[in-house]
């Protein structure tokens, strides 16, 4: 009796602070025994029955209160989009997919205790979608909601626990229930993450202010850069007709120190006076001089051509080290993209183009474009693979300078294919190495890009939070194969710990960390295989 009324008093309690709402039913959210949410449903009547439910066009709404310290945007879109398929049939209703989408997808964060969402539905506004109490995401009726709440009452709800405890279809008379709804309603919102919402607003209004300001820098740059190609194609021009010149004025001193030469044969042949010998030594000056102008224009003309093959190799390097850096971020991104298993179900496919600036520190500025303009699922998957592959690595020495614009397609094709990167592009035939290596150096620089692949994935390693939280540690061995090209080929464990999550991370940096610079030239193997060593440590 004492529970039943405490219970009583405790809905009635939530009720006063919902709006005169009845509190149909709470539970707890778990995945891998872990809690991430309390969630409860409010409704004008108790309804204990799902179809009832989902008919029902009076006020209800949906409270999720967030419990786990840590809930990152990756696994809020894992749970969510996973529960909404299993849960839902959205073909042929594309504007509720993506307002599906949206709703897996809006935090710009790590949401944490205290943290609320919101989805309420009436007849007038439809179904609103709120964080800390800031709005996020509107339908224009009850079709998201529903779908939303077939996560919790569905066919293949968190669990029949869960389910039953929403629809109130058992007691809530143990003291279980009772500490559950004590729980739910004692957990408030950090006043500091009020505004979230609008603080993610802000960043997003300073990103596209950044984005425009790199874009206006961009068209500088590239202005700058076609100014400085007609600049020294003019000047190759002008080096080529002065070398000409000077290998034409070359030619003729030559000629007339032949003849200066030839002539002064002759007069000393002839030289039998005093003068006559004067005259020979001021002919053999003359000789000296016309031999001195003719090796100035031989050198001249050597120096000049010189010139021109030193802007031609600039010019080479430069062109090349941004082709293949814009492969290798090709490469990345490639690999991180998926399918989305709702874009199969309504057979979309097709190229989607997607175009965004780097910085030369390999952070990715801003998306400029993307299209087709209505490319929905697949849009957003490039997008997503994107974000997912940045930040990049910085630009090489040769690739002179602040910003890139990068232009990727990529082909959704519902055909058993994935698709394939471009061949790595070939370095120019005219393009000259700066200089041989000996072979200590080779050495050397082999031995670095080894210890810089080591470096690079070791430097992806993350200590899972549940992991840390459960205490876990341990020592990890991993072998890393990568082929010629920079790609990871294979990776495997060599020696694990007890513990599974911690096993799984060292292979996922191995995938996160993406790709690497091609091997050097100079280096006949296909590919090498690095050992890896990283120890999860309290």
């Amino acid at each position: 009796m004492y529970k039943i009324i405490i219970l009583i008093f405790s809905i009635c309690f939530l009720n006063v602070s919902h709006a005169q709402n009845y509190l149909n039913g709470v539970s707890a959210y778990e995945q891998l025994n872990k809690e991430y949410y309390l969630g409860a449903l409010y409704t004008a009547t108790p309804i204990q029955d799902a179809e009832t439910l989902l008919a029902d066009s009076r006020p209800q709404k949906m409270v999720i209160r967030v419990t786990a310290k840590r809930w990152s945007p990756h696994k809020f879109n894992q749970l969510w989009r996973q529960d909404l398929a299993l849960n839902n049939s959205f073909a042929e209703n594309l504007s509720l997919t993506e307002a599906a989408i949206a709703f897996t997808t809006f935090p710009q964060e790590n949401l944490t205790i205290g943290d609320e969402i919101e989805v309420n539905f009436t007849s007038k506004a439809g179904t609103v979608v709120t964080l800390n109490g800031r709005q996020v995401l509107t339908y224009p009726n009850k079709a998201l909601f529903n779908a939303i709440l077939n996560t919790w009452i569905g066919e293949v709800p968190p669990s029949r626990l869960f389910r039953s405890d929403i629809l109130g279809t058992e007691a809530i008379i143990t003291s279980k229930k009772d500490v559950l709804i004590e729980r739910f309603d004692t957990i408030s919102i950090n006043p500091q993450r009020l505004d979230l919402v609008g603080n993610w607003k802000r960043a997003q209004q300073d990103a596209a202010r950044a984005l425009a300001k790199a874009e206006e820098e961009l068209r500088l740059q590239q202005q700058a850069a076609e100014d400085a190609k007609r600049k020294a194609a003019a000047e190759k021009k002008r080096l080529e007709e002065e070398r000409k010149a000077a290998i034409a004025l070359a030619a003729k001193r030559k000629k007339e120190a032949e003849e200066a030469k030839k002539k002064q044969q002759e007069q000393l042949n002839n030289a039998s006076t005093d003068e006559e010998k004067a005259k020979l030594a001021a002919e053999q000056a003359k000789l000296a001089a016309a031999i001195a102008a003719q090796e100035a224009a031989e050198a001249r003309a050597a120096e000049l051509a010189k010139q021109q093959e030193g802007q031609t190799q600039q010019q080479l390097a430069q062109d090349y080290a941004e082709r293949l850096y814009k492969w290798e971020v090709q490469r990345d991104i490639y690999k991180r993209v998926s399918y989305p298993e709702w874009a199969r179900q309504f057979n979309q496919e097709g190229v989607i183009r997607i175009e965004f600036i780097v910085n030369s520190s390999g952070q990715m500025v801003g998306i400029t474009s993307l299209t087709p303009t209505d490319s929905g699922l697949l849009g957003q998957e490039l997008k997503d693979a994107v974000s997912r592959a940045a930040p990049f690595k910085p630009f090489p020495a040769d690739l002179e300078a602040n910003q890139i614009k990068m232009a990727i397609n990529y082909e959704f094709t519902l055909e058993e294919r994935v698709a394939e990167v471009p061949p790595m592009p070939e370095p120019p035939a005219a393009l000259k190495t700066n200089q041989e290596l000996t072979p200590e150096q080779q050495a050397k620089t082999w031995q670095n890009y080894k210890q810089q692949i080591k470096a690079d994935i070791s430097a992806t390693i993350e200590y899972p939070f549940w992991a840390q939280d459960l205490k876990q540690q341990g020592l990890v061995t991993m072998e890393v194969t990568v082929n010629k090209e920079g790609v990871v080929t294979n990776a495997k464990l060599k020696k694990k710990t007890r513990h599974a999550i911690l096993n799984q991370e060292m292979l996922d940096a191995a995938d996160r960390v993406g790709g690497f610079s091609p091997f050097p030239q100079w280096i006949n193997e296909n590919s090498v295989t690095v050992t890896i060593e990283h120890e999860f440590k309290l």
